[in-house]
């Protein structure tokens, strides 16, 4: 999934934090049932043609089998700085992204929910 923001100095966030299949840090992400992290887009794909771990290619795995990944890992992901596309700002931590692009970016694109009102 596409996000209107970049990492800052992505080389710098711990390989801990990073999903072995997309290289990036992790999005949503989840617990396989041989406890490795990884993110859930990336392992739902996975698991279209793989029925094994991608990290130890053991246990067979089914989406159902997925766990949600211990909270601290979220609240780490959620302070990680990123930089908005739309206005260039830096320094916005991930987890306030969504508050920053709805109420602070004054370049974000919002749909108008007057529309029918056929303003000029």
């Amino acid at each position: 999934m596409p996000y209107n923001y970049e990492h800052i100095d992505e080389s710098s966030i711990d390989v801990s934090l990073k999903c072995l299949i997309c290289s990036d840090p992790y999005t949503n992400p989840c617990s396989t049932i041989c406890d490795h992290t990884i993110c859930r887009s990336c392992i739902t794909k996975w698991l279209e043609t793989s029925d094994r771990c991608p990290a130890c290619s053991k246990k067979p795995m089914t989406n159902e089998g997925l766990y949600p990944t211990n909270r601290v890992v979220f609240d780490i992901l959620d302070r990680l700085l990123v930089q908005c596309k739309a206005c260039r700002q830096i320094n916005i931590q991930r987890g306030n992204f969504d508050e920053h692009s709805n109420g602070y970016c004054l370049k974000t694109f919002t749909a108008c929910l007057a529309v029918d009102l056929k303003c000029p």
